[in-house]
């Protein structure tokens, strides 16, 4: 097990909510201007900031695991519960709101409800193979996420969980199937790529464990920390992480210029460089004293605050107002106006994910147990 003590600096913390909340603008931005004409689809930087997502998505889940699993009563329940109040209630409320916003789109709820009800099952995309409700094409993401959040949770906390050794198996090749279902289905090439570098993601919290105790052991001698030897490694991790930052960065660009398909951006090769780049640099951020100014914080923390709203929804939102206009100004303002509404729906949902956890933790009866320790960045795509 690798070591639970180390913290995200202040710094990560708030890149965390940066790479969250601009990736999400982007994306919305990117799926604005494919739909009036003026980029074409798969865009490197709108795939790219979903890079991205996937990337911190990976780190964060493994994070909070590793660092609430300090507590020995901290099991499969309790994340479950945390996961259904941070993704599951928006998305049922999205969703029922993409009811009404799709019918204003001639897209008739009558005659899909069973893809409606595969999509909140968060089937969709999958082999069965119901499309994402309406014209939302990009929530073929959320099955994704959802079902490797349950299935790496089980595979860490499953043994919290019960005892007896068939039911964490019988558990994990259920959600070992339903990954398999949801893989192999609508985009499985990308789904693939998007997998490799959510665990990306997760390596990227052990390797930051590991680094931490290595550094921590080779800095106390006679069991007393030298701060100057601590000091001293620090920089060489920060130094490397730096060059390999940049080396990476470089092959991805590299690659993406000289790959014989330059329009395919769901090409392995290049999102893993990318992502292997974004992952050094947060390494090297991790030990620079860099702190960003409170009211910038602020202002990242809220862009982050109803990201996952944002991404939800926008699509159809888009639908609804671009039958009135294309032009770029009108663009402008309806992609000022789909912010205004994803705040609003979050205020409800994506920004009040403590209370329903807490409610949630103690109509269960799991409330007696320590709250999670992470509270300041929310673990979410």
């Amino acid at each position: 097990m690798q070591d639970t003590t180390f913290s995200l600096s202040k710094a990560n913390s708030t890149n965390v909510n940066i790479i969250r909340g601009l990736s999400i603008q982007i994306i919305a931005i990117s799926h604005g201007l494919e739909k009036i004409g003026l980029i074409g689809p798969g865009n490197i930087i709108g795939v790219t900031s979903f890079d991205f997502l996937i990337l911190m998505s990976g780190m964060l889940i493994a994070y909070s695991i590793f660092k609430n699993m300090n507590n020995k009563n901290y099991d499969f329940k309790e994340y479950l519960v945390s996961r259904f109040s941070r993704i599951y209630i928006s998305v049922l409320t999205v969703y029922t709101i993409l009811i009404f916003i799709e019918w204003i789109n001639n897209y008739n709820f009558l005659n899909h409800i069973s893809t409606f009800f595969m999509n909140i099952l968060l089937l969709n995309g999958s082999i069965i193979y119901f499309w994402p409700y309406g014209h939302s094409h990009h929530l073929w993401a959320i099955p994704f996420f959802w079902w490797q959040y349950l299935f790496f949770g089980w595979l860490l906390l499953g043994t919290r969980t019960t005892k007896k050794k068939y039911l964490y198996y019988i558990i994990l090749a259920f959600l070992s199937f339903m990954m398999y279902l949801i893989l192999f289905g609508w985009r499985d090439e990308a789904k693939i790529v998007y997998l490799v570098i959510w665990y990306l993601g997760a390596n990227l919290t052990f390797l930051m464990a590991r680094l931490y105790k290595k550094i921590k052991d080779k800095s106390t001698i006679n069991g007393v920390l030298n701060e100057e030897k601590r000091i001293q490694l620090e920089k060489k991790v920060k130094y490397i992480s730096l060059i390999m930052s940049i080396l990476f960065f470089s092959l991805a660009i590299i690659r993406s210029i000289t790959f014989k398909s330059f329009l395919d951006h769901y090409e392995l090769y290049y999102n893993v460089l990318m992502a292997c780049s974004i992952s050094f640099l947060l390494l090297f951020t991790q030990y620079s004293k860099f702190n960003y100014p409170q009211k910038f914080r602020k202002v990242i923390n809220f862009l982050a605050s109803y990201s996952f709203t944002l991404f939800l929804i926008h699509i159809s939102l888009y639908y609804l107002f671009f039958n009135i206009s294309t032009d770029l100004g009108f663009f402008i303002m309806v992609y000022i106006i789909i912010n205004i509404i994803s705040i609003i729906i979050a205020y409800f949902t994506e920004m009040r994910y403590h209370k329903f956890r807490s409610y949630l933790m103690k109509k269960f009866k799991l409330d007696s147990k320590p709250k999670e320790v992470i509270k300041s960045i929310k673990t979410t795509p």
